[in-house]
């Protein structure tokens, strides 16, 4: 990831020439280049913890001031989580399982989105192929998520999507954003690894929580000059 050193050191709440001297002396996890540093986003955060500083994660800003851009796909599957053994014997009854472990929403809410995720695989299968489907509500629900979180979720058995290529889904990453452009963010980058065959071989074999968060920032890292 790479941002301006003023920018860095606004998100640990340090001044610039702090900033630059930690890096000039090696005791930072950043390097720099005509005023950028270069950096893994997870790191510097493990870093600022260990130090006792702060780090301000674009999306815990307030609503209105968010950076789309830095939006970290890793973040929002760590928030999300990772589920194995999901029930249900169609596509229907998966999504109520799904929905059910979403954190933090109540009852109303969970009826609410579920029938949104309905509405939307009826004007076309979320199913994208090689057995991975991304289920989304088609607008963002009012009054919802606050924070942008995509659920990984492992059926107990394949299910049939119609997905586009008529393969049975055996991973489902259910995509909540607060607004579009969040939504947009986290499905590029999404889409960027799901178009690793590797990545795909990697999914079959229902990774752990944090083997996939540490495979998926490994993607990032790879792919943060994309975005």
């Amino acid at each position: 990831m790479e941002l301006s050193i003023v920018e860095i050191a606004k998100r640990l709440d340090l001044n610039s020439e702090t900033l630059q001297r930690w890096i000039r002396q090696g005791s930072i996890p950043i390097n720099s280049k005509g005023g950028i540093g270069i950096f893994n986003e997870q790191k510097l955060i493990k870093w600022a913890e260990k130090q006792r500083l702060s780090y301000k994660v674009p999306f815990q800003k307030e609503s209105g001031s968010q950076e789309h851009g830095d939006l970290m796909l890793v973040s929002a599957m760590e928030l999300g989580g990772v589920y194995s053994g999901i029930s249900g014997v169609d596509k229907e009854g998966v999504l109520k399982s799904v929905v059910d472990l979403v954190p933090d929403i109540d009852g109303a809410t969970v009826r609410k989105l579920h029938a949104q995720l309905m509405e939307r695989e009826q004007l076309s299968s979320t199913g994208i192929g090689n057995g991975v489907a991304i289920p989304h509500p088609r607008n963002p629900l009012k009054n919802g998520f606050k924070k942008p979180m995509i659920l990984t979720c492992f059926p107990e058995k394949s299910i049939d999507f119609k997905a586009i290529d008529d393969m049975p889904v055996f991973v489902l990453f259910l995509l909540l954003s607060p607004d579009v452009e969040f939504h947009l963010n986290l499905l590029s980058r999404l889409s960027f690894c799901l178009r690793d065959n590797s990545f795909i071989d990697f999914l079959k074999q229902t990774p752990s929580t944090d083997t996939l968060l540490s495979r998926v920032e490994i993607l990032e890292e790879n792919i943060g000059k994309e975005f």
